[in-house]
């Protein structure tokens, strides 16, 4: 349903906690990092292989958090 509507990626939660910190007040920025394709295969990876693909992108990702948190002093 979801791709007929145009998505590429569907995340867990981030839309509920964006939309519960707006309106706390708090400015939002999303950040995801997509660790399977559980629904484009149809199988369910382990969890150690979604680890896996964090862990390696942990350098990625916080050369990314830096560079924004740089930016915005």
């Amino acid at each position: 349903m979801l791709r007929a509507a145009g998505a590429d990626v569907v995340g867990m939660s981030m839309a509920i906690e964006t939309i519960a910190a707006r309106h706390g007040g708090a400015d939002v920025l999303g950040l995801a990092l997509v660790t399977n394709q559980a629904a484009v295969s149809g199988d369910l990876p382990e969890v150690e292989a979604i680890s896996s693909v964090g862990r390696a992108a942990a350098p990625y990702v916080a050369a990314v958090v830096r560079h924004v948190v740089g930016s915005l002093r």
